[in-house]
C-alpha cells in the first residue's frame, strides 16, 4: 500500500483529531486483519502504512540496485537478509509520507530484526509507540485465507465468503494452487 500523501491528521468519526501520529508495529499471521485494521488506523492518525512484501515487490518491480539484490534473493529460493530489508525499511521511514509516523506490517519478523529496528529508531529519536498482537483462532485463519481472491489488473482484494465480488466470471484456462494441488475451474 503506498503511503499516504497528507500531512494533516483527518478526524475522526467522533471530530477529534490525534494531537499526533503513531509510531507502530503490527504482529500477526496472514489473514488475522492486519491489513483492514492498519487502512483504519494509517486514516485515523495520517500515517504510512509499509508492509515488508510490498516493500519488496515494489523493489524488485523498480528494479533497482536494492531491488536486484532482492530479486536474486528470491528467484535462488532464499530469504532476503535483514540488513538488506532493514535498509529498505529505513529509506522508506525517511519518506516525508512516513514524517507522521508509520505501520510497520511484517517486519520485523525476528528477535534479530526486532532488535536492529529497535536501534534504528532510537538513532533517529524516533521509537515505537506500540506493538500489536493480533490473534485468531486457527480454524477462522484457514477460512479467512482459502477464501481470498485478488483481481489482478485493479489490485482489489476479495472473499469468497466474507468480502465476496459482486461478480464472479469463471476462466476455464486460470488454474488456481492449493495447499494440496492445482485446480482448474
Amino acid at each position: 500500500m503506498a503511503p499516504s500523501q497528507s500531512s494533516s491528521p483527518k478526524a475522526s468519526l467522533d471530530g477529534s483529531v490525534p494531537s499526533r501520529g503513531i509510531r507502530a508495529v503490527l504482529f500477526g499471521p496472514p489473514g488475522s486483519g492486519k491489513g483492514t485494521q492498519s487502512a483504519r488506523i494509517r486514516q485515523y492518525y495520517d500515517v504510512c502504512h509499509l508492509t515488508t512484501g510490498d516493500l519488496l515487490r515494489e523493489e524488485v518491480r523498480r528494479q533497482t540496485p536494492l531491488g536486484e539484490r532482492i530479486r536474486r534473493k528470491i528467484d535462488a529460493g532464499h530469504l532476503v537478509e535483514d540488513s538488506l530489508v532493514l535498509k529498505m525499511v529505513s529509506q522508506r521511514l525517511d519518506d516525508p509520507a512516513c514524517a507522521n509516523g508509520f505501520l510497520l506490517d511484517g517486519f520485523p519478523r525476528t528477535l534479530g530484526q526486532a532488535e536492529q529496528l529497535e536501534r534504528l529508531l532510537e538513532e533517529r529519536g524516533r521509537p515505537l509507540d506500540a506493538a500489536v498482537e493480533f490473534n485468531i483462532d486457527d480454524k477462522l485463519l484457514v477460512r479467512r485465507i482459502c477464501g481470498r481472491w485478488l483481481h489482478l489488473p485493479s489490485g482489489r482484494s476479495y472473499h469468497e465468503e466474507f468480502h465476496p465480488p459482486k461478480v464472479r466470471v469463471p476462466n476455464p484456462n486460470r488454474k488456481i494452487k492449493s495447499l494440496y494441488s492445482t485446480v482448474t475451474y
